[in-house]
């Protein structure tokens, strides 16, 4: 108990912890004085002492009623102190579950918009390689189209600019 109450991050819960502990404190105390007691009588009852064993046996009747009564006062405590440890631990849950909700919220939209910077610069590319080759198509040789990138979009720009040069080449030499 001592472990948990110092480990548990609650007040309430630590507090509750603490009078358990208090109380299984005085309840072996009482355990001893039962079991002296109990001693006692059975000492009284080998010598056949009747009269101290009968007022023993009442006392123990007394200790054993005080013991039940502090016992199971300590399993209330002890439930309502679990009860209490449960509903941190859901509310504890429940703080996770929506920082993973959240997380993966804020992740979502980053990876979105890192996947939307690289597709728009994807359809730029590939935009610049379509009006190059219109530009060639309507007999403008001297079209060149820049290589933003060493992709594969980067490679098809240097290898139209190659083609073009050949063109126009090819066009001087005729």
């Amino acid at each position: 108990l001592e472990s948990q109450r110092d480990s548990t991050s609650s007040e309430s819960v630590a507090a509750d912890l603490q009078r358990l502990t208090e109380a299984l404190t005085g309840l072996m105390a009482l355990t001893e004085i039962y079991e002296k007691e109990a001693g006692a009588c059975l000492a009284a009852i080998s010598t056949r002492s009747l009269p101290e064993a009968r007022q023993r046996l009442v006392t123990i009747d007394g200790l054993r009623q005080e013991l039940s009564e502090r016992l199971e006062a300590i399993r209330a405590g002890m439930f309502a102190t679990l009860k209490a440890i449960s509903k941190e631990a859901k509310a504890a849950q429940a703080r996770a579950r929506m920082a993973t909700i959240v997380v993966f919220v804020l992740s979502s939209i980053l990876g979105l918009g890192v996947a939307a910077i690289g597709a728009r610069r994807v359809i730029r590319s590939i935009k610049s390689v379509v009006r190059g080759a219109e530009a060639v198509e309507g007999g403008n040789l001297d079209t060149r189209i820049e290589i933003g990138s060493r992709d594969e979009i980067g490679r098809l720009a240097a290898s139209f600019n190659r083609m073009t040069e050949g063109l126009r080449m090819r066009d001087r030499i005729r």
